[in-house]
């Protein structure tokens, strides 16, 4: 009788047990957003090389499902293609952290904001290894437009996006509770009337081990607050100390850390990718050696008070001029209180 109940509760716990699927497109479902369809909570849809392409107002609609939708190939191979004709991923039916996003390269999305990707309101899904470039939005955010989110967003890169709207060429966050950008390059993205890199309004927005670089607009960002190994540059120009160990001098120990590293790729941020190409190669070892042996002692901006700034000071520096640094490779801009830079 024992045995019979047991295999009575095994069955009925079978029973009401969803095992996740793996997906293939084109091989189940020729379109992306036909296996989206058809996928259930924890299933993972593989993405084979193409170009992929769609109709309506988006590619792509993760339509609320903690799913994980993931290229099979490279991100260069595995495309996902507004046409310049409509956004190229929308969130925007409650997604949360356990919806992922990776290896696709994003791009000729076009939209009044998001044009790439739009996360509405609760929306957050977890975001890596993808290169999104070559958007369009009207208004603002045309890599990444999102309201409300507490998305992560790591190892990816940002190029050449777009706004002819005010704020955020690259990403135009609003409202975000806890937003990460995590081992990210953000570069050469323009708006038409400010802020190219990343615009943030309101709440909280931290970039960790990052390069934001040669965007467009007075400043690379806006209202976020940056840590780690992250840089901040007019140009993305090889200006890195070439410091990988963090010791302040560059000597061969930072050489056999590039080495060790040697031939590492994107689409993300890299502390021995000195021209922020997203790739550790002979170029990144060139120029190590032209500054080995220099002093690596971090410099930044220093805001004296509400109406000077100083550029090129180390910490040290800064406090003899009773002044706050605002970290390694920050400029200034305006000075006005709290937003010094």
């Amino acid at each position: 009788m024992r045995c019979i109940c047991t295999s009575i509760v095994a069955t009925l716990v079978l029973a009401g047990t969803t095992l996740a699927d793996t997906i293939n497109v084109p091989g189940d479902y020729a379109t992306i957003q036909g296996a989206i369809n058809a996928a259930q909570d924890g299933d993972v849809i593989h993405v084979q090389p193409g170009i992929y392409t769609g109709n309506g107002e988006e590619v792509v609609r993760l339509m609320g499902k903690s799913i994980t939708l993931t290229a099979a190939g490279s991100p260069e191979a595995t495309v996902i293609d507004g046409e310049d004709q409509r956004r190229c991923i929308t969130c925007d039916d409650g997604e949360g952290n356990n919806t992922h996003i990776s290896g696709f390269t994003i791009t000729n999305g076009y939209a009044q904001d998001g044009a790439g990707i739009y996360l509405g309101w609760n929306c957050s899904p977890t975001i890596e290894a993808c290169i999104i470039e070559n958007n369009f939005a009207s208004w603002g955010g045309a890599g990444i437009g999102a309201v409300g989110s507490n998305s992560v967003v790591r190892n990816c890169m940002f190029m050449n996006n777009s706004s002819s709207g005010p704020y955020g060429g690259g990403m135009r966050l609003a409202g975000v509770p806890g937003f990460i950008i995590e081992d990210c390059i953000i570069r050469d993205n323009t708006s038409s009337v400010n802020y190219g890199g990343v615009f943030v309004d309101g709440y909280f927005c931290g970039i960790v081990d990052s390069a934001i670089c040669g965007n467009s607009g007075p400043y690379q960002i806006h209202g976020a607050e940056q840590s780690g190994m992250t840089v901040l540059l007019g140009e993305c120009e090889m200006s890195h100390s070439g410091d990988i160990d963090g010791d302040y001098v560059v000597s061969v120990n930072d050489v056999l850390q590039l080495i060790e590293v040697w031939g590492s790729s994107g689409p993300g941020f890299h502390v021995a990718d000195f021209d922020y190409d997203g790739d550790v190669g002979i170029n990144d070892l060139l120029y190590l050696i032209s500054v080995y042996g220099t002093d690596a002692t971090p410099t930044g901006a220093c805001c004296v008070d509400e109406c000077w700034c100083k550029d090129g000071l180390t910490e040290s520096e800064c406090d003899l001029w009773n002044g706050t640094w605002w970290g390694p490779d920050t400029q200034c801009g305006w000075c006005g209180g709290k937003e010094c830079p």
